[in-house]
């Protein structure tokens, strides 16, 4: 059960929590839906598609900024009880560290529960719809753009023409004329041509059909006959083959990450990096909320201690982050290490219960000492 001071604490943290969850997460969604504005207006993007497309964006950007806002939340809560002489008041009454610890540390699980929630599932979930939104919308286009039976110029070296069209977004007898990088004629004529995804890009995929580059306007300098051909409409693809688009693995829930089939498809130090990363990452934020509390609970209250003890939060948080990243880049190179990851959580997550378990230690030794 939990206190009335308990309920206190907890309640200013969660405030903070999602105060700063709104800023941040606000200007990062900001930044990365302006890139789609543009796109949103050359390609006449409806409304709804839009919004759609920005709330799947937040959702991404929301599971990443969790663990900074944790700690963001604690030193505005710990400021907030510091200059309201709270924790004063709190020391007062007897509360120990790990006393004042608990509201928070039922916060920090919740939000590591809604966490994993997000990279396991929802995310995963994110990006498929992501994709298949923008490769829906690339479709939309370019079937609003180009007219059956006539030579649509779609800028100063390119020129398509389709014999046919339909709402699924497949042309049948298609013909492409186009410059290359050395200023070559380049034509691509085939049987069959629709818009697909392949590695992170949305391409034309092409079957049935012949390309050939032209040099001099007269000279054949090249000619290849394909079943299936993959452009990017620029023709400075040299693949010959079209091949069955896959997810990225950012696409993949948990669940997936640890099927045969997906240490098949992919490099497995990239899906093992990727699981071990989705495991960890939500308890980044547990850890820097600790750091921040042991920090700034420790010590005597005064104006210049806070401030030093705030710039020992950050520059302690950072180092803790960077070093998180500097192992999870060994492990992609040396999978056998992948057990280092949960060593170095683990580690400090004791360690810095341990901290506070030994301050409640020696704060109860103290009040026997002045009763005696």
């Amino acid at each position: 059960m939990l206190g009335k001071i308990d309920r206190y604490i907890l309640s200013r943290f969660v405030k903070y929590f999602f105060i700063n969850l709104l800023i941040i997460s606000g200007i990062l969604w900001f930044t990365k839906i302006v890139k789609f504005l543009e796109f949103a207006t050359v390609k006449n993007i409806s409304f709804t598609d839009f919004i759609l497309l920005s709330i799947l964006i937040l959702c991404n950007l929301i599971s990443f900024i969790i663990p900074l806002v944790i700690l963001i939340a604690v030193i505005f809560t710990l400021y907030n009880f510091y200059h309201s002489k709270e924790l004063f008041i709190f020391k007062s009454v007897g509360l120990s560290r790990l006393q004042i610890i608990k509201p928070f540390a039922m916060a920090f699980a919740v939000i590591i529960l809604f966490n994993y929630l997000l990279l396991f599932y929802l995310n995963p979930l994110a990006e498929r719809k992501i994709t298949a939104l923008k490769t829906a919308l690339a479709n939309q286009f370019l079937i609003s753009v180009i007219e059956e039976e006539t030579f649509n110029h779609i800028d100063e070296k390119m020129t398509i023409f389709v014999d046919q069209k339909d709402s699924s977004g497949v042309f049948k007898n298609i013909i492409i004329y186009n410059k290359d990088q050395d200023n070559n004629d380049v034509i691509v004529k085939a049987k069959e041509a629709k818009l697909i995804k392949y590695k992170d890009k949305i391409i034309l995929g092409l079957n049935d059909g012949s390309r050939y580059i032209i040099k001099n306007h007269d000279i054949i300098k090249d000619h290849l006959i394909f079943q299936r051909y993959l452009t990017d409409l620029d023709f400075f693809n040299e693949e010959k083959e079209i091949f069955t688009p896959k997810k990225k693995i950012s696409e993949h829930d948990i669940l997936e990450l640890f099927k045969k089939e997906t240490l098949k498809n992919y490099k497995i130090n990239k899906v093992i990096t990727e699981r071990n990363h989705r495991i960890i990452w939500p308890w980044l934020g547990f850890i820097l909320g600790l750091i921040a509390i042991t920090i700034l609970l420790g010590g005597e209250y005064n104006r210049k201690g806070n401030v030093k003890k705030n710039l020992s939060v950050i520059i302690s948080s950072l180092i803790f982050v960077i070093c998180y990243f500097l192992l999870k880049n060994l492990i992609f190179q040396r999978i056998n290490l992948v057990f280092v990851s949960y060593v170095y959580i683990i580690f400090f997550l004791v360690f810095l219960l341990f901290c506070n378990y030994i301050n409640r230690v020696n704060q109860t030794n103290v009040a026997k000492n002045l009763i005696s």
